[in-house]
């Protein structure tokens, strides 16, 4: 079984080796970190803000396939998903909503320019190589929608001699996938090539009726690098991703059924074309302590919904299409000195962003609603670090120019003091903003939304404490940080009633404040050379105008644990905890009600064997005790599944 060397640029050091045997070991606890600095690497005990890595070697342990299913192992995040696999799947941080997570790939925005956020739904894990996240505010460094955290997905880069990998799965609900991955690379090049598709029938999302709801996933991902001299590399990646899958209405029927606002089995569908690319230059002078990078992001994201129209007579099915793209170009540079026993990092970097974007609402030709818009915004960020035996600080300051709304300024700080070679202290202080989606403020779907224009920013300010113990000899560490959050304007919806039977949606903005509070705490432990643990908890206490905001439950926790045995075999347990929670009840004579979600515990079991050197046999169960839960008010969930599969290396 080939293991390919990692490359030796400072972007690289934080990844794994691209294709790597199911048994390697993690190397330390501590860990490399990019996404916390616009440019370079830090080692993660010298960082002040709260981050979690998941690597190469977590995602095959657990055999995970949809990467938001890896994200409930995160401290401080929180999944929703409406139904099975490829329905809508939202990922919220810290108490915050899913638009005030930045998600990024390999240092790229691949969120929906129109409708502000990323749905993790057709989000596979094949070309992935280490996800990384920042916990808390990053609005001075990455602007808005960071006001809750970063994730960011490394993806997987050739290395070595030509490698291919190829695996295919079958099971429960006529699911099955497959996948091959390509990698080769040397000190001038290095190119990666994968291809994935996933199927399945899948399970009815409604609670009434037989239907079976299905998904279809095929995405295509090409990752190169050219280093014409030893201090320049240049790095282009191009990522194409559909998704289609078969959801189900609301009934909203007049005159009002028993199922009243509940989700039926219907024909709705949602589908997406998603195509994102990026290309960069990296130059390092003065043996790298002067670092420029110039790059240029474009992401292009159409989506058609339809969707049972209970308003229209006869009901007919409505289709529901957006359409937007986003050009960005970035420019970072940061110059690293030393004077006497102090170390310095100043960085400074400009990013602009167009994004273009079209709502086309059936039966709605007003060129004034169905016409192309288009928004403009220029960061300006600057930066400075400093080290000085085992204390670490910084400050960021980022001053945002938009041509919609007024200008804006958010800042961090951070400190990280490191008491003895196993114990340390952080902290984080900052400021955030979010501007309202394309969708929140031009958005139009007849008979249920309209935007308004007049939305203002949603800003933040916040701070957490935290401490890091490590103990067995560095193969275990706990930690533990206390987070705040303060959310001004905040974004709501509001429900208005059209007599006789129907109402429509549109949001606004709060004038009171949303706080959040919380703990987050790891525990992970590499027993011996056969046992290793992952424990998560996460308490949060998010309150909107008096009441706990909807699905994000307080109490949510995992434990994983990892059995290596017979040199060739390993297994893993995997047990997720998701508290009780509230969701909004939406039936057309009470639109505002809310209702408590049950809390619900999954246990997953899998295991794996290496046949040969090359050639992997692994299965998995999903949902062992067949619990019956729901993570969205109306949609019901997979019951017990079970997979096998077969991996080859060569």
């Amino acid at each position: 079984m080939s293991r390919i060397a990692c490359l030796s640029s400072a972007s690289a050091l934080a990844l794994s080796c691209a294709i790597a045997p199911a048994h390697a070991d993690e190397a330390k606890i501590e860990k490399v970190v990019v996404t916390a600095s616009r440019i370079g690497a830090t080692p993660e005990n010298r960082l002040g803000t709260a981050v979690s890595v998941v690597t190469r070697e977590q995602l095959d342990q657990r055999q995970t396939r949809i990467v938001s299913d890896v994200l409930r192992d995160v401290p401080g995040v929180a999944v929703s998903r409406s139904g099975g696999a490829g329905t809508s799947t939202q990922v919220r941080m810290r108490g915050g909503e899913a638009n005030h997570t930045l998600v990024l790939f390999d240092g790229a925005d691949i969120s929906d320019p129109f409708q502000g956020e990323f749905d993790f739904a057709g989000l596979l894990a094949t070309d992935i190589e280490r996800i990384e996240i920042l916990r808390g505010s990053q609005s001075a460094l990455y602007g808005s929608d960071a006001v809750g955290g970063v994730i960011n997905l490394l993806p997987r880069r050739g290395a070595g001699a030509l490698a291919v990998e190829a695996f295919a799965e079958a099971g429960s609900f006529e699911t099955w996938q497959t996948a091959a991955n390509l990698g080769y690379g040397d000190d001038s090049v290095d190119v990666f090539l994968s291809a994935n598709h996933h199927e399945t029938s899948g399970t009815n999302v409604s609670r009434f009726g037989t239907e079976d709801d299905g998904e279809d996933d095929s995405s295509l991902f090409f990752n190169a690098g050219l280093r014409p001299a030893s201090n320049l590399e240049l790095r282009a990646f191009v990522r194409y991703v559909e998704t289609k899958a078969d959801t189900d209405p609301q009934d909203f029927a007049f005159p009002s059924t028993p199922t009243e606002g509940l989700v039926i089995d219907g024909p709705d569908t949602t589908a997406s074309k998603q195509l994102f690319a990026n290309v960069s230059g990296e130059l390092s002078l003065f043996d790298d302590a002067w670092q420029t990078r110039v790059t240029y992001t474009y992401a292009d994201v159409d989506r058609e919904n339809v969707s049972t129209d209970f308003f229209a007579f006869p009901v007919a099915l409505t289709p529901f299409f957006t359409a937007a793209t986003r050009d960005k170009v970035s420019v970072v540079s940061a110059v690293t000195f030393d004077t006497g026993s102090l170390s310095h990092k100043l960085t400074g970097a400009v990013d602009w962003k167009s994004e273009k974007f079209q709502n086309v609402a059936v039966g709605v030709f007003d060129p004034g609603i169905n016409g192309e818009r288009e928004m403009n915004n220029t960061g300006y960020v600057a930066s400075y670090d400093i080290s000085v035996g085992a204390f670490d600080a910084g400050a960021a300051y980022r001053h945002d120019a938009n041509d919609y709304f007024a200008d804006a300024d958010t800042y961090r700080l951070q400190a990280s003091w490191r008491l003895t070679d196993t114990t340390r202290l952080r902290a984080t202080a900052g400021t955030g903003v979010k501007n309202p989606t394309n969708f929140e403020l031009f958005g139009v779907d007849p008979g249920a939304f309209i935007g308004n224009p007049n939305l203002t920013p949603e800003k933040s300010v916040g701070w957490d404490v935290g401490l890091d113990q490590i103990f067995l000899d560095g193969d275990a560490r706990f930690t533990a940080t206390y987070f705040e959050a303060t959310l001004e304007d905040e974004i709501f919806t509001v429900f208005t009633f059209v007599p006789p039977f129907s109402f429509f949606s549109s949001p606004d903005n709060r004038t009171t404040d949303s706080e959040r509070k919380g703990i987050e705490l790891t525990l992970d432990a590499k027993l011996d050379e056969a046992w290793s643990i992952n424990v998560v908890y996460t308490y949060v206490d998010a309150v909107e105008a008096g009441l706990e905001e909807v699905r994000r439950a307080p109490h949510t926790a995992s434990l994983n644990v990892n059995y290596r045995f017979l040199d060739r075999a390993q297994a893993t347990l995997t047990v997720r905890y998701n508290g009780e929670q509230f969701d909004n009840e939406f039936a057309t004579a009470t639109p505002e009600s809310r209702v408590r979600l049950q809390a619900f515990t999954l246990v997953n079991l899998n295991a794996s064997y290496e046949l040969t050197d090359s050639v992997e046999l692994f299965g998995r169960v999903e949902n062992l005790f067949d619990e019956k839960y729901e993570e969205v008010y109306g949609y019901a969930t997979p019951g017990i599944a079970a997979y096998a599969g077969l991996r080859t290396r060569f």
